[in-house]
């Protein structure tokens, strides 16, 4: 008899729930062979922080949550959301990673600190619309040019203000 071939491990999933998620869709999931990464969507926060938390009872080894808005991390990982796909990571790496890092070694103090003392960068971040801030903020950084195609357009002199004013705040820049 042939020996069966190995079989391959499964591929992640992601399943953006920036619409609606029913729980009994995310559990049909959840129990699916292939791991499963529900990331929460970007508005609608308390609502979709009420959503997650009604989602978190399937997260298992192959069904992990994590959230995609960068002004409630902290929350949701106390949710059971096991990190972050971010854009304010784009722009302050090692906060972001010592943020998720501090709240999954126990430590929800620094992570809630992490979190609170960084919303004036997120929310300026997404001032207008992604792309544009994170774009303008990596220019003055000096990771890129700063450039757009159409439909992009530079951020409006008030709003880059802003921005600069929270990057010096974060001690991004001088």
């Amino acid at each position: 008899m042939a020996a069966r071939p190995a079989r391959e491990p499964p591929q992640p999933v992601s399943l953006r729930a920036c619409a609606h998620v029913s729980t009994s869709r995310a559990r049909s999931r959840a129990h699916g062979e292939a791991p499963v990464h529900w990331q929460e969507a970007a508005r609608g926060r308390l609502r979709r922080a009420s959503h997650a938390a009604d989602i978190a009872h399937c997260l298992s080894d192959d069904f992990h949550m994590m959230s995609g808005n960068d002004d409630m991390v902290v929350p949701l990982m106390s949710l059971g959301a096991v990190g972050v796909i971010s854009v304010w990571a784009d722009v302050a790496p090692r906060t972001v990673h010592e943020m998720c890092a501090s709240f999954l070694a126990g430590d929800v103090k620094a992570a809630r600190r992490a979190q609170i003392d960084s919303l004036e960068l997120i929310h300026s971040l997404f001032c207008e619309v992604n792309p544009i801030p994170v774009k303008a903020a990596l220019a003055k950084m000096g990771l890129l040019e700063e450039n757009y195609r159409k439909p992009l357009w530079p951020m409006a002199d008030a709003n880059r203000d802003r921005l600069y004013a929270a990057m010096r705040g974060a001690g991004l820049i001088d």
